[in-house]
């Protein structure tokens, strides 16, 4: 501008504040983050110190879900009503092991009648072949007593079979026979005792169910006064934005002037604008410490909740009401070991039934053949006889008694498949009872509800021994985290100095060259920012009708909607 302008204009270098306020707002910029860089590290610690206690808590939830809650108590009714019932399932299966041990004895009664009419027609083969007096008899006899031999194989290893199945039923039932006994020994107490360990864990689970429902609603809160708290501290950043920018528009200023007059008005305008950015960033910069500091004592509520909360879980039993009840199932294990044992010789007593079974039947074919081979002898003897004249008449005598013979065998075969029926019949209600047996096997189930309960124990107390410490430690991490924060800066000596300084300008009409100056610098100023507040502060001070301003500015002026989520932050 000219020397001339200038002298016009002489009262323009006295209106402006003479201190250098670039320099002094720069370095006041530069040091306000320092106040949150403390306070955030604490927030930091205080927010990990939270989650840790919400960890302890979560680790017990998952433990202790509803369904495993549910199952565990379920557990422990159903056991105790089985252990109620167990006299009479004993008691059917006693008698249905009395059946098939009589059943058993029948059979081997007929496999020894039948090894008793072998050994006849042996010696009848005998008289046969001396009666017969060698030619075709000693044939016939030789071959006869090859099939008997192998008969008799057939009905010693029948016999054998049906031995070993009565020495096995026999040892269950001796089992059977213990476990009655234990059982009237143990009836008036474990039963009752299970029942009430089911009350027991059904209102202590209950008490952790109601306490994970408040660790939620506190989590909720946590969270919530997390985010404002992570909003409001933006503002140390967006702050020190904002007054960088008015150190900028100030600098820009000062270089101004010293290159030239600047017209008194456009001074004044100045002056005024960089007043309200100054203001206007330490009035958002209180709000949103006090935002601040109400979030941090909103936390800190919620903290004392969460800390209040695991105090409770121990005052209600906690970990030790876990280990009585552990216990207390874990004294009834030898009974339900015994059970077990019951459960397991059973089902091998069943497979060995359904085993034997199977051999029997094929042993009943065998003593078939045997029944057709007989007849097939006592046919064949009468047709010598006959073929033989005089000479078969000794052997006649004999054939007679070989078919009377053969008579029995037919009918004592048809005994033996007879009975082979009433054992198939036992094997199937031996199976029906099965399911109850195994119902009784309950070791594996009182083993997966104390493994629950071992497990709940380390984790609440994991989660009250870290609970009560962090919760210690929290309350005061927040406490110094609000005092680092202070109580604003608008009464800061220098912010309150630097917005009185450029408010004590005195303004002045804007006249055309004051106008012409300010279209030219506005919108320079404008471009500065990165805040959609700053904007809005710059749309009171755009003249009217300048289409040189920038858009957003241009946008504010109009009353268009102002993008508040906007922040400043890269």
């Amino acid at each position: 501008m000219s020397a001339a302008l200038a002298a016009a204009w002489p009262e323009a270098e006295d209106a402006w504040p003479a201190e250098d306020w670039s320099r002094l707002l720069a370095g006041f910029a530069a040091g306000l983050d320092g106040r949150f860089v403390r306070s955030g590290e604490l927030l930091v610690a205080a927010i990990e110190t939270i989650y840790a206690m919400f960890e302890g808590l979560d680790r017990l939830a998952e433990v202790l879900t509803p369904e495993i809650t549910r199952a565990s108590v379920t557990d422990l009714r159903q056991s105790a009503g089985r252990l109620a019932a167990l006299p009479d399932r004993l008691e059917a299966r006693a008698g249905e092991f009395a059946t098939a041990a009589g059943v058993i004895a029948r059979l081997s009664s007929h496999a020894q009648d039948i090894r008793r009419i072998l050994q006849v027609l042996d010696i009848y083969g005998m008289n046969i072949k001396i009666a017969g007096a060698l030619g075709d008899f000693r044939i016939f006899v030789d071959d006869m007593v090859g099939k008997l031999a192998h008969g008799a194989v057939q009905v010693d290893g029948f016999g054998k079979r049906l031995g070993t199945l009565a020495a096995c039923i026999g040892a269950v039932r001796q089992a059977d026979g213990g476990v009655r006994h234990a059982h009237r020994q143990i009836a008036a107490q474990v039963p009752p005792e299970l029942e009430r360990c089911a009350d027991e864990m059904h209102a202590h689970l209950a008490g952790v169910s109601a306490m994970i429902a408040d660790m939620t609603d506190i989590a909720h809160r946590v969270e919530d006064r997390i985010g404002a708290v992570l909003s409001a501290i933006q503002v140390a950043d967006s702050t020190r934005q904002r007054i960088e920018h008015v150190v900028a528009i100030v600098a820009r200023m000062e270089q101004a002037r010293d290159d030239g007059a600047v017209p008194p008005a456009a001074v004044a305008h100045v002056a005024a604008l960089v007043a309200a950015q100054i203001a206007g960033a330490a009035r958002t910069f209180d709000e949103q410490s006090r935002a601040l500091r109400g979030a941090l004592g909103q936390l800190a509520t919620a903290g004392q909740d969460l800390t209040r909360l695991i105090a409770r879980l121990g005052a209600a039993g906690g970990a030790p009401s876990l280990r009585e009840l552990e216990a207390g199932i874990a004294a009834i294990g030898p009974m339900t070991a015994r059970l077990d044992g019951l459960a397991k010789s059973s089902e091998r007593m069943r497979g060995e039934i359904a085993t034997a079974l199977g051999e029997l039947l094929d042993y009943v074919d065998g003593i078939d053949q045997i029944v057709r081979d007989v007849r097939e002898i006592a046919i064949n003897t009468r047709l010598l006889c006959r073929q033989q004249g005089t000479e078969g008449r000794a052997v006649a005598v004999i054939a007679v008694e070989v078919a009377a013979q053969a008579l029995r065998l037919k009918e004592e075969s048809e005994a033996v498949a007879g009975t082979i029926a009433e054992l198939e019949a036992c094997d199937k209600a031996l199976g029906s009872l099965s399911d109850d047996v195994d119902d009784l096997a309950m070791a594996d189930r009182l083993d997966a509800v104390m493994g629950t309960l071992r497990l709940a124990c380390e984790q609440a107390e994991n989660a009250i021994a870290r609970g009560n410490d962090a919760g210690r430690r929290l309350i005061g991490q927040l406490e110094q985290s609000a005092g680092h924060i202070g109580e604003g800066i608008a009464q800061d000596p220098l912010i309150a100095r630097a917005v009185a300084a450029f408010e004590a300008v005195p303004a002045v009409a804007i006249d055309a060259e004051a106008e012409f100056w300010l279209r030219g610098a506005l919108p320079e100023f404008a471009k500065l920012y990165t805040m959609a507040v700053e904007r809005e502060i710059h749309a009171r001070f755009a003249l009217a009708g300048d289409a040189a301003d920038t858009p957003a500015v241009a946008a504010v002026a109009a009353g268009a909607v102002v993008d508040v989520d906007e922040d400043g932050l890269f």
